[in-house]
């Protein structure tokens, strides 16, 4: 977990109730309580979680919002996470109405683009065209499990 957003999560920025709408004092003090436990690990702004896989600060929605960088057989993926709620945000340059600091959300587009090998490589995190454009996963058990390592399939939409 990002530790900017644990400090986040735990400062004074959740004595206003706008900020804290999100999180729930259980969901944060289980944070806690796996930090003290050892099976929870902080990290600075970016980290590599495995081979081909890393993670990534951009702020913005929250004081700790990061990215993941995922290598697929077609290049790198970014899974923006709530960084980038709709592809429209991403287009458009504009902010998610819910947010924390509005310049690092816009920040975040640059910083996703970099880390995608194109914008047909990021998904968004609430966007329901993805569903349109990604197939299921074969053995998953779920319809809402996607397969993202093909290029998406732009016919889909039309």
């Amino acid at each position: 977990m990002q530790a900017e957003e644990m400090s986040y999560v735990t400062g004074p920025w959740m004595q206003k109730a706008w900020f804290r709408r999100a999180y729930e004092v259980d969901e944060i003090q289980k944070l806690v309580a796996l930090l003290h436990a050892d099976r929870l690990s902080l990290h600075g702004r970016e980290a590599d979680i495995a081979d081909g896989v890393s993670v990534h600060w951009v702020g913005g929605h929250c004081a700790g919002q990061e990215v993941v960088r995922v290598r697929t057989e077609r290049g790198w993926v970014v899974l923006a996470s709530d960084a980038l709620h709709y592809y429209e945000e991403y287009e458009r340059g504009v902010p998610f109405a819910v947010v924390f600091k509005s310049s690092d959300m816009i920040a975040a587009h640059d910083t996703i683009r970099a880390l995608a090998d194109s914008d047909d490589h990021v998904l968004p995190g609430h966007d329901p065209l993805v569903a349109l454009l990604y197939p299921p996963a074969d053995g998953a058990g779920s319809p809402h499990v996607l397969r993202l390592d093909g290029d998406p399939d732009r016919g889909a939409l039309g």
